[in-house]
């Protein structure tokens, strides 16, 4: 009979597995990767030997074995605690021991069950962590560790960190094989060695799986970069799949967690060049073994986010992802996504489901919006009707309805992938139900926000379908076997990999027990393990480094030196797919697709600023006027700028809503100059109060205290002025050129003694003149709206209007031009040409693009004008 551990053949994957399995062997791995492919090249054996059934073979991950033999195990009762639950258990403890209990975090549990897995790994007694404990968190943990044992002791129950201590004392009471085999060790901790020697103690013959010899000589390459390498390598790949389609491929990177996505896209350009251009099949060529947080996942993200609405409010930038999610209703956008834009023109707050129905109310919502604001008007319900406490369970199940209640994940068929993800989600509810064990009771905010935090500690890959090449990280692919392998990130910056002792354990006693990365010698040891077990991982192995990172050269890793290695070139980069393009493309012809002329009816938006962007960038102003192109407005905390525009404009006018002559505000008191202002303030201010939460009341209180400052200085400088008379406040003019319709809307209108009007334009940003170095406006709006009026302008105004004071900014025949030159007939008739000019230009379909700007000024209409490549065509 072959020996089951006996030597694995070079060209031939898991050459032990089938013998071991024909003895009735056990397999345990150390990941359930290795556990799934080895299960996966038996079922493949089987079927090549035309086998249609056989017998389930015994491949487990080891934890999984030793769970398995705790639930099966008559003579127990003990629960096994996951890790959810242990995270609650590790809450308790360390708030127990901290002097500041809020220090407790996510992130702290996570270190104390890494720290504490590996004590009971390593076989470190708690005394000594206690005693060597000296640091502040060593001893809060060491506290905390015996805590924590304790309360499992009580509680009758065991964790995973527990499993292999437990075995061990209970090997007798076990079915143990006759032949068990490990695969896939690394290093084998002090807790697994004696786990193994007690089950031989039982009998059982353990031995370690044979490992596929070293290939005789490994290949290196140096790349130009990170991103050549990865395109090389994808290209190696392509050559074999063309030679051997069913080549088991991997490739192998040092620091994958960094960027596993970016390093996908990279392999894949190499290759399936224009994989972006292709079918799902050419997007999934490429298989990432890395698991991405649950939390992650949009969906889930989504579901979150709904699930926090309900016990309490969120600001507009989370409602705003819930108006535009997909993953909510019936699949359709429209209706909410217009909602969504007028949601943003409101200063940010924080909204309840009963004040957003309120807001929604006023909009008039239909279709999908209106679907949307009913589902919110259901949520405001649960909360009010919601108990202050309830069980885990409970929560679990008022989460599922409430999902389904909104149509989450989505409408439309779900695909694999998704399939899968709300299945993991269904179990992740599971979970948070058996938190009743530790947990009785929970208010719904520390429900939902259990559960994020579950979804954040969970990570989750759905089963992919075959792919040509598997990229991997250095440590999940240990014990895999392979036809072709490279490997790359070997330089001397990222191999050896950067140690990372436990934080929380003192440093001697990590060093006292050698355990992982105690001192640098045991981070080289360990390096040197991983990299001989990668070179014997395929009959072909490849290893590759970068010559440079970013700006920063590197070198190789002198580990590199004690393979048998033999320097190639590297396989030729592909380069990027897009760009191959170029050299197959056509001459640039210049198409005649000419902007056509404003046609008969079409109304041009943005009135006299349309016309300001034409004279200075004719493109922005088509995109804009013509087009309805617009900048979304982001969402900012507080009272923005542009609202204190608004309001400033909106106070303004109510303070002289009824037309006042200079003599009239010459005629009243400080008194009555105090109510004014404070009435049109007020007047100014009110609509936003109506859906103001109190933050954003307490803010506009401020703001019309600082308005009514604005307007007693405006009085001031009102009362000081040469005559006039308030003509028109808000005037709005149709005004009509060359078939071009604007729609203008002057804020104010003075007559002057000499019965001329003075055109006048409230600012409230940043200082600008209104008539540049060269004699001509740099503001032009004035200028088209005296076009517009038709009738002769003693000058045009800007006031600009701030808590000290106003400054005015004027041209024409008025107090505040003091320029010599040009008679003001002749200025403003030489102005009002230009403009129509640029009116013509508009009617014409002028819509070149102004070159001269630099790339930030033109950035919102970039993509659409595609300044850059014009520019670079110059």
């Amino acid at each position: 009979m072959t020996d089951p551990a006996g030597a694995a053949g070079e060209g031939i994957r898991y050459a032990w597995l089938a013998d071991a399995l024909a003895n009735d062997a056990l397999v345990l791995t150390a990941s359930r990767r290795l556990a799934r492919d080895l299960r996966a090249q038996h079922d493949a054996e089987q079927q090549r030997a035309g086998r249609t059934a056989w017998r389930t073979p015994a491949i487990l991950f080891w934890q999984d074995w030793l769970a398995r033999a705790l639930q099966e195990s008559a003579a127990e009762s003990r629960l096994l605690a996951d890790s959810h639950l242990s995270a609650v258990l590790w809450e308790a403890q360390l708030e127990g021991v901290l002097d500041q209990p809020v220090l407790v975090q996510a992130g702290l549990v996570r270190q104390a069950q890494v720290a504490w897995q590996r004590l009971l790994e390593w076989n470190v007694p708690l005394d000594r962590l206690d005693r060597q404990a000296r640091r502040p968190e060593e001893r809060a943990f060491a506290r905390a560790a015996s805590a924590y044992r304790e309360e499992l002791t009580q509680r009758g129950w065991l964790d995973s960190a527990q499993l292999a201590a437990w075995a061990t004392q209970a090997c007798d009471r076990l079915e143990v094989p006759a032949l068990i085999l490990h695969a896939g060790f690394d290093r084998l901790s002090p807790a697994l060695q004696g786990l193994f020697a007690a089950l031989g103690d039982t009998g059982a013959a353990v031995r370690r799986a044979a490992v596929r010899p070293a290939a005789r000589e490994v290949i290196v390459h140096d790349c130009a970069d990170t991103d050549s390498e990865f395109r090389a390598a994808g290209s190696w790949a392509r050559r074999i799949v063309e030679q051997d389609p069913g080549a088991r491929i991997a490739v192998v990177t040092t620091d994958l967690e960094s960027q596993p996505l970016e390093y996908a896209r990279l392999l894949r350009e190499g290759l399936v060049p224009g994989w972006q251009r292709g079918d799902q099949e050419h997007r999934h060529a490429v298989n990432v073994s890395f698991g991405r947080r649950l939390v992650d996942y949009p969906a889930i993200a989504i579901g979150l986010l709904w699930l926090r609405w309900l016990s309490r409010d969120l600001f507009a930038p989370d409602v705003s992802l819930l108006m535009r999610s997909s993953f909510i209703g019936r699949g359709e956008l429209g209706g909410r996504t217009r909602l969504e834009l007028a949601l943003r023109q409101l200063p940010d707050r924080a909204w309840s489901p009963d004040a957003l129905v309120s807001w929604a109310a006023t909009r008039e919502p239909d279709g999908d919006a209106l679907d949307w604001i009913e589902a919110v008007g259901r949520l405001a319900d649960l909360r009010r009707e919601m108990p202050a406490h309830a069980a885990p369970a409970q929560w679990a199940e008022r989460t599922d309805r409430m999902l389904r209640d909104i149509g989450w994940p989505g409408a439309g068929s779900l695909s694999s992938d998704d399939f899968q993800l709300v299945n993991r989600w269904r179990q992740l509810l599971n979970e948070l139900a058996a938190l009743g064990r530790v947990a009785p009771r929970l208010p719904a905010a520390e429900a939902v926000a259990r559960l994020g935090r579950m979804a954040a500690e969970t990570l989750y890959q759905p089963e992919a379908g075959p792919a040509y090449v598997s990229l991997m990280g250095i440590l999940e692919a240990a014990g895999l076997e392979f036809d072709h392998v490279w490997v790359t990130g070997m330089d001397s910056g990222r191999w050896p990999p950067t140690a990372h002792p436990l934080t929380l354990v003192p440093t001697r006693l990590q060093r006292d027990y050698g355990m992982p990365d105690s001192s640098p010698a045991d981070t080289l040891a360990f390096a040197r393990r991983v990299m001989q077990r990668l070179a014997a991982s395929a009959p072909e192995v490849r290893f590759s480094w970068p010559r440079n990172s970013g700006d920063t050269p590197q070198t190789a890793s002198r580990l590199l030196h004690e393979l048998p290695v033999r320097a190639e070139p590297s396989p030729p980069d592909p380069g990027w797919y897009a760009s191959s393009l170029l050299a197959l493309a056509r001459p640039t012809v210049a198409a005649d697709d000419r902007v056509p002329a404003v046609g008969v009816g079409e109304k041009v938006a943005g009135g006299a600023y349309t016309v300001q962007r034409q004279l200075a960038e004719p493109f922005a102003a088509f995109a804009a006027g013509r087009l309805g192109v617009s900048e979304i407005s982001p969402f900012e905390p507080g009272i923005v700028p542009s609202l204190r525009g608004t309001i400033t404009h909106d106070a303004l006018d109510a303070l002289y809503a009824d037309r006042p002559v200079q003599a009239d505000v010459l005629a009243w008191d400080d008194a009555e100059l105090r109510q004014r202002a404070a009435a049109a303030a007020d007047l100014g201010l009110r609509r936003h109060f109506v859906h103001a939460d109190p933050v954003l009341r307490r803010l506009l209180s401020l703001e019309e205290a600082r308005v009514q400052r604005i307007l007693r200085h405006f009085l001031a400088f009102e009362r000081a002025r040469l005559p006039f008379a308030v003509a028109e406040v808000e005037r709005r003019i149709d005004f009509t050129h060359a078939g071009v319709r604007l729609g203008l809307r002057a804020d104010r209108l003075d007559r002057l003694p000499d019965g001329r009007l003075l055109v006048i334009d409230y600012k409230t940003g940043a200082l600008k003149p209104l008539v540049g170095s060269d004699g001509d406006p740099a503001e032009f709006q004035l200028v088209v709206y005296a076009l517009a009026l038709g009738v002769d302008v003693a000058g045009l105004a800007l006031f600009y209007l701030k808590s000290s004071g106003v400054d005015v900014r004027a041209a024409g025949d008025c107090e505040w031009d003091k320029r010599p030159g040009e008679v003001w007939p002749e200025r403003i008739g030489r102005w009002k040409a230009i403009a129509l000019g640029a009116i013509e230009a508009i009617a014409a379909g002028d819509a070149r693009i102004n070159l001269k700007l630099d790339s930030e000024q033109g950035r919102p209409l970039n993509v659409l004008s595609r300044a850059e490549e014009a520019r670079r065509d110059q």
